[in-house]
């Protein structure tokens, strides 16, 4: 018997028995170690304000309208439910007869939900000298390694980062890497002290000092920053990150707005700075670097990242598997008190 996760409706969150997996064919189970909560799809489907729960998007990447194009109750074990948790660590426990890469009490990890077992023909078998709990961390890695690819940071670069949590802490840390000068900017300042520890050179939070823009402009002698990354999720910051862009600059947006953006500012720099927006999503890759980088290598760094990084200041909460309902609870009514939230089994 295995447990899952399960949403009867938005905000109603229970763990279920369900059946257990069986190995068959390459594909091998593992017993679930460790997982961590996505602040920001996760949420959306435990919150119901997912895009996908009322559209249905095609290969190009273009929704169109469909009511109860995912529909609750949804559970985390079920085929093609990818939403409710992503980044799963655990160790195998049965082999698949055709399986020859993985043996007995290997470490892997595996893009999949909350639940006491999974079964996969594709666990990413983790390295020796990687910390298990660490491990939890690697879709996040994979996403803020794409946004650096996009963003494309150098030597040198004035960045501002706008949203300092767990994202935007991982792409201080890997700003930091690239030799890049880095302005950190967030409403909490709990988030801006961690980001000093981190080695930020400057803090700013613009319900304390005003005007971002009017800083960064007098920061970079004139100039505006020479990347701007938004990781946010909040719309009034992406206005911000566009007033801080240098002229044809580019704003790299790694949030994801799950509604609308009313309070977006596009009369003013947007326009006569000739700003270019750019989303990175983690389903591309930048295509200027096509020739350089596929998944298999992005997985590679993420995996390289794993011990470069320090992650452990990242995990505000550690909760059991079976507090797990409670827990996205306290993220979906205090978010500001949540950093990175690890579940333990």
């Amino acid at each position: 018997m295995t447990r899952a996760l399960c949403y009867a409706a938005p905000r109603q969150a229970s763990i279920v028995s369900s059946d257990q997996p069986k190995a068959q064919g390459k594909t091998s189970i593992a017993k679930t170690l460790m997982t961590s909560i996505s602040a920001g799809t996760e949420m959306g489907f435990y919150r119901g304000t997912a895009p996908q729960l009322s559209g249905v998007c095609d290969h190009n990447g273009l929704f169109a309208t469909k009511e109860n194009a995912i529909s609750y109750p949804m559970q985390s074990d079920k085929p093609g439910v990818w939403w409710m948790g992503y980044s799963a660590v655990g160790e195998i426990m049965e082999v698949g007869p055709e399986e020859t890469e993985l043996k007995l009490g290997d470490k892997v990890w595996c893009q999949t939900g909350h639940k006491t077992f999974m079964a996969s023909d594709s666990f990413l078998k983790l390295p020796d000298d990687v910390d298990v709990e660490n491990a939890t961390f690697l879709a996040l890695l994979n996403i803020t390694f794409n946004g650096m690819l996009d963003a494309g940071v150098k030597l040198l670069d004035d960045v501002v980062i706008l949203g300092m949590g767990t994202l935007g802490q991982m792409l201080l840390q890997m700003c930091q890497h690239s030799g890049a000068k880095v302005i950190a900017v967030d409403y909490l300042d709990s988030r801006l002290e961690l980001a000093s520890k981190f080695g930020a050179d400057v803090t700013f939070n613009p319900q304390k000092q005003g005007d971002l823009g009017q800083f960064v402009q007098q920061h970079t002698n004139g100039r505006g920053a020479d990347v701007v990354i938004e990781v946010s999720g909040n719309v009034k910051a992406l206005s911000d990150a566009i007033r801080c862009a240098s002229v044809d600059g580019t704003v790299t947006v790694l949030s994801f707005y799950q509604g609308g953006a009313d309070s977006l500012m596009l009369g003013q720099e947007f326009h006569h700075k000739r700003i270019r927006l750019r989303s990175s999503q983690i389903n591309h890759i930048n295509p200027a670097l096509s020739n350089l980088y596929d998944n298999p290598r992005r997985q590679d760094q993420a995996l390289q990242l794993l011990t470069m990084l320090d992650l452990k200041p990242l995990i505000s909460h550690r909760v059991a598997f079976d507090d797990l309902p409670e827990a996205l609870g306290m993220i979906d009514q205090n978010p500001s008190q949540c950093q990175s939230v690890v579940v333990t089994y």
